[in-house]
C-alpha cells in the first residue's frame, strides 16, 4: 500500500506511508462422519512479511519483521435430530508474535417446533494488529502521534510484538421465528452479543491534539480495555404479494479503557468509544407495480454519537454529535431488454457543518494555506461523524445485450 497527505513542501510537514506484505499459506483438511457425528480437521502453516515506512512530523521510521503461525483445528460436529446441531470445536495456534494461542469455539442450534430456532454462540480468539496501517485515514490531521514505549522494545506501534497483539472473548444468543399471517410470509429476528477483550490496542484521540497509541490489558483480571454489547430486533413481512416492508433495530454499547496521565481521574478512565451511535433504526418498504415499476425507500437513524472534543482545558475531551436521519428511494422500470432507474441519496439533505477543523479561517471563512499557524494547530478531518455531501439524484440503466 502506499499513502500520502499533505502538500510536498518542506513546510508542510507531509504525512507518506509506504508498505508490502507478502505472504503464503498451505492448509492441510481431514474431514470424516459416522451416524450422528462428523469432524473436520486441519492443519495449517502461514507467513508473512511486512515492511512499512512511515514518514509523519511526529513518527517516522522504517520497521520490517515477520510472522509464522502453524496451527492445529479440529471441529466436531453432533447432529442427533433435525432439531438440534452442536458444533465443539478447539485451535491451537503457535505464532511467532503472539506465542501459544488456544481457541475455543461452541456453536448450538435448537428448533423445538417449525419456525422457531435458537442459537447460542460463544468462542475465543486472536490477532495481531497493525496499529497505523490499520486507522491509516486517521492521519488526515495534525494531531501529535504519541505512543507508550515499551522498555524492552518500542517497535509494536507499528505491529509485529506481543504488544500489538488483541484477544478477546464472545458469546451470542439468537432467536428467528418464520410465521405466516394473513396467508403471507413473515419473518422475526432477534439477537444479543457480548465480545470482550482482555488485551487491546487503544486509539486515543480523547486528548485535544493528540492520537494516543497504547496497549491495554485487564484491569484486576477483570475488567475489559475493550467491550462490545449489542442487542438487536429484525421484522420482515410480506404486506401482499407486491408489498414488503422491514423494520429493524440495534443497540450497540461499545466502551473503552483509558490511560489517564492527567492525574485528576482514575488511572483507567472507562469512556464510550467514539463514532458509534448507541441507538440505530431502519424501515424500508418496497412495492411492484404493473408494467414492470418498482418504488423503494429506507429511512435510517443514528442515534447520538460520542466524538473527540476540541477543548484544549478539558480532559477526557469529549463531545456528542447529534442524531440525525438518512433516507433513500428508488423507482425502477423493468423490460425484457434491461432496466433505467431513478433514484435519490440523502433525500433530506443532511450535511454535518463544518465537518473539517482548522481548514477554514473562523472569522474570515476563508480557506487556509498549510502554513497558516490555525491550519498547522486545528486541522483536523478524523471528527467526521455525518454525512459531509448533501443530496444526490442519478440516473443509471443496465441493458441486456
Amino acid at each position: 500500500m502506499n499513502g500520502f497527505m499533505g502538500v510536498d513542501k518542506p513546510s508542510s510537514s507531509p504525512t507518506d506511508l509506504q508498505g508490502i506484505q507478502n505472504g503464503l499459506m498451505a492448509q492441510v483438511l481431514f474431514r470424516q462422519g459416522w451416524g450422528n457425528w462428523a469432524q473436520t480437521s486441519a492443519l495449517l502453516f502461514s507467513r508473512d512479511l511486512y515492511s512499512i515506512l512511515l514518514s509523519h512530523p511526529s513518527l517516522s521510521g522504517l520497521y520490517d519483521w515477520g510472522e509464522q503461525n502453524i496451527g492445529l483445528s479440529t471441529e466436531w460436529t453432533w447432529n442427533p435430530n433435525p432439531s438440534f446441531t452442536g458444533v465443539l470445536g478447539a485451535r491451537y495456534d503457535y505464532n511467532s508474535v503472539a506465542s501459544h494461542q488456544f481457541s475455543p469455539r461452541l456453536h448450538l442450534r435448537w428448533a423445538p417446533k417449525e419456525g422457531h430456532t435458537l442459537r447460542v454462540v460463544a468462542g475465543r480468539g486472536f490477532r495481531n494488529a497493525l496499529p497505523l496501517t490499520e486507522e491509516w485515514g486517521r492521519f488526515a490531521s495534525n494531531r501529535q502521534v504519541r505512543y507508550a514505549h515499551n522498555p524492552i522494545y518500542s517497535g509494536w506501534v507499528w505491529g509485529g510484538t506481543t504488544d500489538s497483539r488483541e484477544i478477546a472473548w464472545n458469546a451470542g444468543l439468537s432467536y428467528s421465528w418464520n410465521f405466516e399471517w394473513n396467508y403471507m410470509p413473515g419473518s422475526l429476528q432477534l439477537d444479543a452479543h457480548s465480545t470482550q477483550f482482555g488485551q487491546a490496542v487503544i486509539q486515543d484521540y480523547y486528548t485535544p491534539g493528540q492520537r494516543y497509541l497504547y496497549p491495554q490489558f485487564a484491569s484486576g483480571g477483570s475488567t475489559s480495555p475493550l467491550s462490545s454489547n449489542t442487542l438487536g430486533a429484525a421484522l420482515t413481512y410480506q404486506v401482499n404479494k407486491r408489498t414488503e416492508m422491514r423494520l429493524a433495530y440495534r443497540f450497540q454499547d461499545l466502551r473503552t479503557m483509558y490511560l489517564d496521565e492527567t492525574g485528576f481521574v482514575a488511572q483507567n478512565l472507562i469512556l464510550p468509544t467514539p463514532f458509534v451511535p448507541k441507538h440505530r433504526w431502519m424501515a424500508h418498504g418496497s412495492h411492484d407495480f404493473k408494467g414492470g415499476w418498482t418504488v423503494d425507500a429506507t429511512l435510517q437513524r443514528y442515534g447520538e454519537q460520542p466524538i473527540p472534543g476540541t477543548d484544549p482545558a478539558s480532559y477526557p475531551a469529549l463531545e456528542v454529535a447529534p442524531a440525525f436521519n438518512l433516507l433513500s428511494g428508488q423507482i425502477r422500470k423493468e423490460w425484457k431488454g434491461g432496466d433505467v432507474y431513478l433514484g435519490v441519496e440523502n433525500a433530506l439533505n443532511v450535511m454535518q457543518v463544518n465537518p473539517i477543523d482548522g481548514a477554514v479561517h473562523p472569522v474570515t471563512g476563508a480557506a487556509l494555506l498549510p502554513t497558516d499557524p490555525i491550519f498547522q494547530t486545528q486541522f483536523d478531518a478524523t471528527r467526521i461523524w455525518g454525512p459531509i455531501f448533501g443530496r444526490m439524484v442519478y440516473l443509471g440503466t443496465n441493458i441486456v445485450l
